[in-house]
């Protein structure tokens, strides 16, 4: 021990000068015989003595001693988890160091696995000799998953002296189960440090795994095919793979395999399927290949609850405008349909009530028809509970639209659920200007100008009937075309105007084929536009084979619909036949100009879209924009250039714009929508701008074999994929891979009760354990309750662990007091394929992993270390001797009390020493 004197007001030490001079000046003025006395020398010394202790009181009197820390305390938390397995040696190499160093600085150490769950390995100890050795022997806890805010956690609750304790976490920073961010702090509260020890483990052979399995998005009928694709990832291109879909285990031999070679990356790998029987079908899906690291992560689960959906509610704006419509669907029998005028007391007016059919049409029902607060019921039965809804179009009596009334639905909750915007508009296109670059092109036109310069002056004043969603081009036409200008926003008119002003005077040859091949790819790869135009002002005589260009031209057209029109300057005869078949081929027009006005009147005149107006009665052919959709299934299409069109006709159509997002599946020309549907929330909206009545417009796609299946197929598209039923229970879960928290929303009366289970689907059966208590016992558990369901939480939260591959049934049932069932039990299914510890995709990268890693230790007023001899970091923050004071004062105050006492008592009575005392009776005694 090492002892200092140490005083708090060390400058009153000076009193005691004035007290000794004050005791010893009176004391030596006494005449010798007097002051030798032995009360007098008594009497001076416990007066020191009593002014030395005041004055030391009074200074703050204390001694500082050091004894060595027997309280620091360092628990060692060990990730033990299969990723960790890869960098074990390292890992354990650091923890032998670890545990060297705790025995020379003499602090307890201790140690603690963790996976997923915990394992004490090594309880706190001064005992070093064995500690490594008892850590290697431990029984590991499961390695499957990284739970590391649990053992930290876990960890906190072991130390015997907290506020000396620390925490060194060796891990490679992945977690599957819990944010270790979020749980630090209540660490730290207890006076706890954490460091974490980062050890890398980068799993460096091939793997191949299953990522996901997407389950078709719409309703899917029984024994309808249907298309499920299966996202695979590769860390390098394999060959020979084979990818088996099973359905309730059983694997059809010739749909439900597929042998293909795999990229490096991801992909999607499409199974057409066809579900045979109703209710619950497990989806597996197992990948097999040669020299895969790793199986765990080979196979997924995932499930099709196939269920009859048919309920439908038709709203009508007149009575008896749905009966074709009633006809049509009920021609197979399919559909159970209750048909209602709008505002009628037989029409529900609450979300619940609606929630008793599957599917809602609004037959020519406008935003004005809706009852006050109906358009916010249906966005609800829509967006929060999957109800379908499909709109059709109509006119009134005056022949204006009805349903979709561009002035009626403006801003409305009614046309925001719509897929498509009533409104007028012209749709975008983009052109190519292709200016013959040859010596033609400087003959003086009748304005004494040049035919070149007349044709940039009609190209600049053309940009006003052009609207800022076009797009513009320009090229020249000689022996090398040039692209002077890419496709470019109407709006960036500087930059086409810039464009025109590098244009010089013409010279060189006439070549078509290779300025005809550019300008269609440029237009080709335009996405955003209804329509592809090219204008060639040109001579038209031609250096190159017309034969070659006549070929661009038809492809063009016929493959991107891309037309042509030209613009001939001074022409001879065969040359004005060239161009005049050029734009026959390309279904454009031929205009001929000797003057600027000509030019701009031809230009404009070739530029005018037709506007789509509100009301269009014309006659045409629906054309297939999505090919691929199953919405056209069984519908009959043309051939040749007419193999996108429906064989069907419609008589009319209401004018309006897609929105983004939106599935675009029928449109009429200019890429007009017709059909279109789109995801809102939790259902699915489809809009068709056509109606469905006994009128001219569609009375004939109604009684046509394809009209009728198209419609058949968007009403069972739009069908929900599970029950929207009413229930008074409703639920939330959030999965965290193993772990997984329900949150219940029960409409509870007094003394009402839920009892929940958690059932595991297998085709042997079922096996179940209950969600309203925990186990006693988790030997062999692969799922099982953590929180339980009840009173104690008003039954509104629960957590279970699923740790096996499989399909799981949540179920939950009200009673009320008496025990009695009330109500239907509420259903809601989950999958569970293999841990995240197993998921590439789901892991950080390193750098983000460190800076997680960083942030943990900021919080956790630790360290990350990642230097694996860098022991001064682990020790850092340690006292190894604790100082400890002792503050003798309140003694020192009674000592100077008594002997104060003392003096006054020697001063006013006479004594003598004890053995003056025995002497003077041994003399009595003698005489």
């Amino acid at each position: 021990m090492n002892f200092k004197i140490c005083f708090e007001y060390p400058w009153l030490l000076l009193l005691l000068i004035p007290a000794a001079l004050c005791t010893f000046i009176p004391y030596f003025r006494i005449k010798k015989r007097y002051r030798r006395t032995r009360n007098r020398i008594i009497s001076i010394v416990l007066h020191s003595i009593v002014m030395v202790l005041s004055i030391t009181v009074l200074s703050g009197f204390y001694v500082r001693y050091y004894v060595p820390n027997e309280e620091n305390e360092i628990i060692l938390l060990v990730d033990v988890s299969d990723t960790e397995k890869i960098s074990e040696k390292q890992r354990d190499q650091f923890v032998e160091n670890v545990i060297e160093e705790c025995a020379f600085e003499n602090i307890s150490v201790g140690v603690v696995t963790f996976g997923f769950d915990q394992r004490y390995a090594v309880p706190l100890t001064r005992d070093y000799e064995n500690v490594f050795s008892d850590y290697l022997a431990a029984d590991l806890p499961d390695t499957t998953a990284t739970n590391l805010v649990g053992a930290l956690e876990y960890a906190a609750s072991l130390f015997k002296h907290p506020k000396t304790g620390k925490i060194v976490v060796v891990t490679d920073g992945k977690e599957t189960d819990g944010q270790a961010l979020a749980g630090v702090s209540s660490i730290v509260a207890q006076g706890i440090t954490v460091d974490l020890a980062y050890v890398p483990s980068n799993y460096e052979e091939t793997d191949a795994q299953v990522l996901h399995i997407n389950m078709p998005e719409q309703y899917v009928g029984l024994g309808e095919k249907c298309e499920i694709g299966v996202v695979v990832r590769c860390d390098e291109s394999v060959e020979n793979a084979t990818i088996k879909l099973y359905d309730n285990e059983v694997v059809n031999e010739t749909e439900g395999v597929k042998k293909q070679s795999l990229t490096m990356g991801e992909q999607v790998v499409f199974f057409k399927h066809t579900f045979e029987e109703t209710g619950l079908h497990e989806i597996k899906i197992e990948l097999e290949l040669n020299g895969d690291g790793r199986a765990t992560n080979n196979a997924y689960c995932s499930y099709y609850n196939m269920q009859v959906f048919n309920k439908i509610l038709i709203i009508e704006s007149q009575i008896g405008t749905s009966d074709n419509l009633v006809t049509l669907l009920n021609e197979n029998k399919d559909y159970e349909m209750t048909v209602v005028e709008i505002g009628s007391d037989e029409m529900p007016t609450t979300v619940d009530g609606l929630r008793a059919y599957d599917q809602v049409i609004m037959n020519n029902v406008s935003n004005m028809d809706l009852p006050v607060g109906f358009d916010v019921t249906l966005k609800k039965y829509v967006e929060e509970h999957g109800g379908g809804l499909f709109t059709t179009g109509g006119k009134d009596s005056n022949g204006k639209p009805h349903a979709y009334n561009k002035q009626d639905m403006y801003g409305s909750v009614y046309q925001s659920l719509l897929p498509v915007q009533a409104d007028v508009y012209t749709p975008p296109i983009g052109v190519m200007f292709i200016l013959d670059q040859s010596g033609s092109m400087a003959y003086k036109n009748d304005e004494g100008g040049t035919f070149f310069d007349s044709a940039k002056q009609g190209i600049a004043a053309c940009l006003s009937v052009l609207y800022d969603r076009d797009y513009v081009g320009i090229m020249t036409l000689d022996t090398y075309q040039s692209v002077i200008l890419e496709m470019t926003p109407r709006t960036q008119e500087h930059k086409i105007t810039e464009a025109l002003s590098t244009l010089t005077r013409p010279t060189g040859n006439t070549v078509f084929t290779n300025a005809i091949e550019t300008a269609g790819h440029a237009l080709r790869s335009l996405k955003n536009v209804s329509k592809r135009h090219v204008v060639i002002v040109s001579d038209g005589e031609a250096s190159d084979a017309s034969a070659s260009y006549m070929r661009l031209v038809d492809e063009f057209y016929q493959t991107d619909g891309i037309t042509f029109s030209v613009v001939g300057v001074h022409m001879s005869v065969s040359s004005r036949q060239n161009m005049k078949k050029l734009c026959e081929t390309g279904h454009g027009r031929l205009y001929e100009a000797r003057n600027t006005k000509d030019f701009e009147d031809a230009f404009e005149e070739d530029l005018l879209v037709p506007t789509v107006k509100d009301v269009n009665d014309t006659p045409f052919n629906p054309i297939a924009y999505n090919v691929n959709s199953p919405l056209l299934n069984g519908v009959a299409r043309g051939e040749g250039v007419d193999r996108n069109r429906l064989t069907v006709t419609l008589n009319g159509f209401h004018g309006g714009k897609i929105k983004d997002g939106a599935d675009l599946i029928l449109i009429g020309e200019y890429s007009v929508p017709i059909y279109a549907q789109w995801k809102y929330g939790a259902g699915t909206v489809g809009s068709f701008m056509s109606d469905l009545q006994a009128s001219s417009w569609s009375t004939s796609f109604m009684a046509d074999a394809s009209g009728k299946k198209f419609i058949r197929n968007v009403v069972n598209n739009l069908m929900p994929t599970q029950d929207i039923r009413p229930n008074d229970i409703t639920v939330s879960l959030r999965e965290d891979n193993y772990t997984n928290t329900l949150n219940v929303f029960p409409k509870l009366k007094e003394g009402e009760t839920v009892k929940g289970e958690l059932v595991q689907i297998t085709t042997d059966g079922e096996k179940s354990v209950s969600l309203n208590e925990k186990p006693t016992s988790l030997d062999g558990a692969t799922f099982y309750t953590k929180q339980a369901l009840g009173s104690a939480n008003k039954y509104t939260r629960c957590e279970f662990i699923v740790k096996e591959s499989g399909v799981y049934a949540i179920r939950l049932t009200k009673y009320d007091e008496d025990g009695n069932k009330v109500g239907n039990t509420f259903t809601t299914y989950k999958t569970f394929s293999y841990s995240e510890e197993y998921d590439e995709t789901m892991l950080l990268a390193e750098e983000e992993r460190k800076a997680l890693m960083a942030s943990i230790t900021e919080k956790g007023k630790g360290t990350l270390i990642e230097d694996m001899e860098d022991m001064d970091s682990v020790l850092k923050g340690f006292q190894t001797k604790l100082e400890k004071t002792f503050d003798p004062r309140f003694s020192f105050m009674i000592a100077a009390i008594v002997l104060f006492v003392l003096d006054i008592a020697v001063c006013k009575f006479k004594f003598k020493w004890i053995h003056e005392i025995i002497r003077d009776r041994k003399r009595k005694n003698d005489l």
